[in-house]
């Protein structure tokens, strides 16, 4: 088992949001996605005394365009390039828990899975992705939030709460829900805690919140999506595209982008003179990072909804920033998750149904980590397992959740 310290140095990933500092003459050569990242007002960059590049924006501190820094994390990050408090490890155990709630274990069939994500710990997953649709969000945006969550729902044990309009603090236990708030970050300036953009948190963030520099006071968080009706939809009528919300929700369950793994090397070059970015905006988007990941495999996933497209951020389409070491090309993957970003929510998840009660109940198709599906015996024992032997769930208690009409 190798275990690694986190340098954010190296953090870095995918996006859909990234910075961009090329000049607005050049922006219209640029993929739809990128022309999106063009717009958006950048903040200040700054290399910390641990070397790590971060972008300030007022009070709030981002990797990589789109991944907004906790508090803890940002101190983390500052004084010893650690993203979290403790060392994680590969995964190159037989199993893992299969739930943050649960401590079940599934067992794993495929060890050559290559998604890289946060440690699945329970303070960064979820057992269930608890979220709400903020008033302002456009019914465009709402659609592809939908198509989002049901493409992954559909292909993956991760299971959604709609608790919109619900109260956000459990006055019986007294402590504030985690959740993630869907919600267009209107500010241009890039200081405002609800600048423009898409950006989200990677895994959960469950501490409560200043709402002087993070627009609220409870534990939610904020998932931004950019409303350009000029990008064009993916799947119309959708006003945001499809696959940029399902990048973004990928994030917040806790895959990083793909294109910055650390053993990026053996798969594909990227070229920095070939490059827009320069200086500190470049290393914050394309720096490898060596540490506080997991992973498994040894492999970029270029079908990874996560992974940057060859001519992103290129002075010239005729030079590509990334290319591939055995030659040819990979289309950019923006409509749906591959299998490897399935086989690591899989890994980590469990399809629990929502209920009122303390019963934990699996969806009828639970998926292993080689992404089959589990067997009704393995589903009966697994879910016996959850609950003390017992399983056969009461008749009762299932909660309303609909993902449909947002």
């Amino acid at each position: 088992m190798i275990r690694k310290t986190l340098n954010l140095k190296t953090l870095s990933i995918l996006m859909i949001a990234l910075l961009l500092s090329c000049s607005k003459d050049k922006i219209a050569d640029q993929p739809k996605h990128i022309q999106e990242i063009a717009k958006r007002a950048k903040g200040e960059f700054i290399t910390l005394e641990s070397g790590a590049t971060v972008e300030k924006r007022g009070e709030n501190y981002f990797i990589e365009g789109d991944i907004l820094l906790t508090p803890s994390q940002f101190e983390l990050i500052k004084t010893n390039n650690s993203f979290e408090a403790v060392a994680k490890e590969d995964l190159d155990q037989p199993y893992q828990n299969a739930s943050p709630a649960s401590s079940g274990r599934l067992f794993r069939t495929n060890p050559n899975t290559k998604s890289v994500g946060v440690h699945p710990n329970e303070n960064r997953m979820w057992a269930m992705v608890r979220y709400t649709v903020n008033s302002n969000v456009s019914a465009g945006a709402r659609l592809a939030i939908s198509a989002a969550i049901q493409h992954i729902e559909s292909t993956t044990n991760i299971r959604f709460y709609n608790a919109t309009g619900q109260p956000t603090y459990d006055s019986q236990w007294g402590f504030y829900y985690p959740y993630i708030e869907f919600f267009h970050g209107t500010s241009t300036n890039p200081s405002a805690w609800n600048a423009e953009g898409n950006w989200s948190t990677v895994g959960r963030w469950d501490a409560v919140k200043n709402p002087a520099t993070q627009g609220r006071g409870d534990a939610g968080q904020w998932l931004s999506l950019q409303q350009d009706e000029s990008m064009g939809p993916f799947l119309p009528p959708f006003s945001v595209p499809m696959g940029v919300v399902a990048h973004e929700i990928m994030h917040a369950i806790g895959l990083y982008h793909e294109h910055t793994r650390p053993d990026r090397d053996n798969t594909i070059t990227v070229h920095p003179d070939r490059c827009r970015l320069t200086g500190d905006d470049y290393k914050a988007n394309f720096d490898k990072r060596t540490g506080n990941y997991f992973m498994f495999g040894s492999s970029v996933d270029l079908n990874s909804i996560m992974m940057y497209g060859m001519t992103d951020f290129a002075k010239d389409a005729n030079f590509p920033v990334i290319t591939l070491n055995a030659g040819g090309t990979y289309p950019v993957n923006r409509t749906a998750l591959s299998d490897l970003d399935r086989s690591y929510a899989n890994y980590f998840y469990l399809p629990y149904i929502a209920r009122s009660d303390v019963y934990r109940e699996l969806a009828p198709t639970v998926y292993k980590s080689d992404n089959t599906v589990m067997t009704a015996q393995e589903r009966s024992s697994l879910q016996a397992y959850l609950n003390n032997g017992n399983p056969n769930p009461p008749n009762c208690c299932r909660l309303t959740n609909n993902h449909t009409n947002l």
